[in-house]
């Protein structure tokens, strides 16, 4: 790029200026090179390291080209140009002011070396503490393979006496229904995660709210809501600083996930931690593998069947806040016309969603998991106010 601004604008223009434009005709050519397979990179997953070597060989038939067009005679040489010299300096050689130049590149080179492989250091010491961390978690939930059972208390409680009444009859009152979790078959991991100790992980931070489990992966997280959707961005759950964050709760949920849709956050980790993995679900066959989606709250452990899943922009519909039985019927019907495939599944509109979210590489889109809890509908009557001579509750 330089050389040919040099062959064809030397001589019609000041030298400072042909040489800025020459400069910037060799940074424009040199990101067109680099753009190319960075585009089949991320379009068919080329091979970076062979695409490039390769293009060393179409960089040199692209040269030997312009070399037949720039001399006519067929002698491959260009020899000097006229134009585009740096000038000499008032002292020293004719190169002295190149020798420089490219010294206090170099130097800059060096420093932005450093600089990145202590960035490199840091990011690894930050996810290897991140790991530490999160194993600690499994242990103090009970969940690690490493930690035994706590048995059951079985020490005789004292109840408080209740004094001998005549007993009174409750008034009448209609019974309503309520949607609640339908019950289904546990499986081998719902008896596992039925061990998770929530209050135990709350003494260390009261901002837990359930634990999540992605089987086939690495995700087994507490998950964490806090003030804003920005502190577990860069915070474990337990409060330390760290790039990995945290798997979060959106801020407008309500804390125990029994909203009608229900969004979690999680970095798109480079070792495969927190939610990188969501990327695996656009792959059909590894949805149809690992179908389920497990939380643990307080109503105890619910398995939520995933439906849908696909790119998302970050402004679009996918991300609305605040819905309620009024919006569910389009927002589902939304979620499986975006669908990258059919999975089969359609929610019913009282069923709750779940939105797992993470990023993509750019500031415009997300990948996106949604999957559903099926609800029922079962009758409950209302508890009448207890009298004055009722029994004393027991704490």
């Amino acid at each position: 790029g330089a050389i040919a601004v040099a062959f064809y604008f030397g001589g019609t223009m000041p030298e400072w200026a042909l040489l800025v434009l020459m400069l910037l005709a060799a940074l424009v050519c040199g990101a067109v090179w680099a753009v190319i397979p960075a585009i089949f990179k991320a379009k068919w997953n080329t091979n970076e390291t062979l695409f490039t070597l390769m293009m060393n060989y179409v960089a040199t038939y692209v040269v030997s080209y312009f070399l037949v067009v720039w001399v006519p005679s067929g002698s491959s040489a260009l020899g000097k140009l006229k134009y585009g010299k740096l000038p000499p300096l008032p002292f020293g050689n004719q190169y002295l002011l190149i020798i420089l130049i490219v010294l206090a590149l170099t130097v800059l080179l060096a420093a932005v070396f450093v600089v990145s492989t202590g960035l490199l250091i840091s990011s690894k010491l930050d996810k290897e503490a991140a790991g530490d961390s999160y194993q600690q978690a499994q242990q103090i939930a009970g969940l690690s393979d490493k930690t035994e059972a706590v048995e059951a208390d079985t020490a005789e409680q004292t109840l408080p006496t209740v004094p001998e009444t005549e007993p009174t009859a409750p008034p009448e009152t209609e019974p309503q229904t309520v949607w609640v979790p339908a019950t289904v078959e546990p499986d081998e991991y719902m008896e596992k995660l039925a061990q998770t100790d929530l209050n135990a992980l709350r003494e260390v931070n009261p901002d837990v709210v359930g634990w999540i489990f992605l089987p086939g992966s690495q995700v087994n997280y507490p998950i964490a809501q806090g003030e804003d959707n920005q502190y577990y961005l860069d915070h474990t759950w337990d409060n330390k600083k760290n790039i990995a964050g945290s798997i979060f709760l959106e801020v407008t949920n309500s804390p125990d996930l029994a909203d009608c849709r229900s969004i979690l956050y999680g970095h798109n980790m480079g070792n495969m931690s927190m939610f990188a993995v969501l990327h695996y679900y656009a792959n059909e066959y590894y949805v149809k593998t690992y179908p389920y989606v497990y939380l643990v709250t307080d109503e105890g452990v619910l398995r939520y069947e995933i439906y849908s899943t696909y790119r998302a922009a970050v402004d679009s519909k996918t991300y609305a806040l605040n819905l309620d039985h009024r919006h569910m019927p389009s927002f589902i019907q939304m979620t499986l016309d975006e669908s990258d495939f059919d999975t089969g599944i359609v929610p019913a509109d009282t069923d709750r969603i779940l939105t797992l979210s993470t990023c993509t590489g750019d500031y415009e889109t997300r990948r996106v998991v949604h999957a559903r809890l099926v609800m029922e509908e079962v009758e409950v009557k209302n508890d009448p106010l207890p009298t004055e001579t009722g029994s004393e509750s027991v704490g």
